[in-house]
């Protein structure tokens, strides 16, 4: 077996064995860095001599641990982002809505109790 077709061999099966949610799953059965990942891989080990395949399985184990953990980290991040963004929108809302109804009180009009809760 060659040396490219080991390594996109043994990652698919490191995926397969990843405790990781079912969409990161397929993320990263297609994630656009996976072919980078698996030429770069193969010009490393491919200096390397005398490299058994089972220590070859292990590196890109270890290699695919590492590109999973960041592929979660940069996810998280997004995740951590859209829920700042939301609470800045969510703010930046009851600041519209405590001005308006300050501005009603100014301008003599009603307000109904439950705007202000």
């Amino acid at each position: 077996m060659s040396l490219g077709r080991l390594i996109k061999d043994a990652y698919q099966q490191r995926i397969k064995l990843a405790d990781v949610p079912a969409d990161l799953r397929q993320s990263l059965k297609a994630h656009e860095r996976i072919p980078a990942f698996f030429a770069n891989l193969e010009r490393e080990l491919s200096t390397v001599p005398n490299l058994r395949q089972e220590q070859i399985i292990d590196a890109v184990y270890s290699l695919t641990d590492m590109f999973i953990s960041a592929v979660k980290r940069a996810a998280d991040e997004r995740m951590i982002s859209d829920v700042a963004k939301s609470a800045i929108t969510a703010k930046a809302d009851a600041i519209a809505k405590r001005d308006a109804l300050a501005d009603r009180l100014l301008d003599g009009k009603s307000i109904d109790m439950e705007e202000l809760l």
